[in-house]
């Protein structure tokens, strides 16, 4: 199952998690609710509102923060499954004062836990530079391909990672490690 968004119990709204998998990115979570929104559902109450991203000078971003609407009802339901689950990257509720989880369906106990990011910005242009330095053996119809999977890619961007990973399938198409301002390699997958 994948991250899916149920309205049955309105004005109770839930974000649920696949339990088989044990981490997600808050972009991810976020980019699936704008998939379910453009999928005609946009009558519902927005789950999400975002800052960052923004350039901050030579090139570095602010960085991005997802808050979830808990205000207008949204919670993320926590897996129906026991287990550890990890939510990596800003989730924060918009009201602090109400829960941004709530519990599963189910008598399960899992533990989920939000792993806030303090990125203080990514040297996009070197991030991009290193990015087209991976291209220098492939042959055109290879660069193009990657540069369009690439072009459609979700970023997630962390203190210690940069990655692209694939709009519908979350695979890592290119990651790069982070450390002090340089980006270097790590990988490039080959798909």
């Amino acid at each position: 199952m994948p991250i899916s968004f149920d309205t049955n119990a309105a004005p109770d709204l839930f974000i649920d998690l696949d339990p088989v998998r044990a981490s997600y990115s808050a972009r991810e979570i976020y980019a699936r609710w704008k998939d379910w929104v453009l999928a005609d559902n946009a009558n519902w109450p927005p789950a999400f509102r975002t800052v960052g991203g923004d350039v901050t000078g030579e090139g570095e971003v602010a960085p991005r923060f997802f808050f979830i609407r808990n205000d207008l009802g949204w919670t993320i339901r926590k897996p129906d499954a026991s287990g550890e689950f990890l939510i990596d990257g800003n989730l924060i509720g918009q009201d602090t004062s109400i829960a941004t989880l709530s519990e599963p369906i189910s008598a399960f106990t899992p533990t989920v836990r939000l792993r806030l990011t303090n990125v203080s910005g990514i040297n996009i242009r070197a991030f991009w530079e290193a990015v087209i330095a991976d291209f220098d053996t492939g042959t055109a119809g290879y660069i193009i391909s990657r540069l369009l999977r690439q072009s459609e890619a979700d970023e997630e961007f962390t203190q210690t990672h940069a990655r692209l990973r694939e709009k519908d399938t979350g695979d890592v198409l290119l990651e790069k490690q982070v450390s002090g301002g340089v980006i270097t390699d790590i990988s490039l997958s080959e798909n």
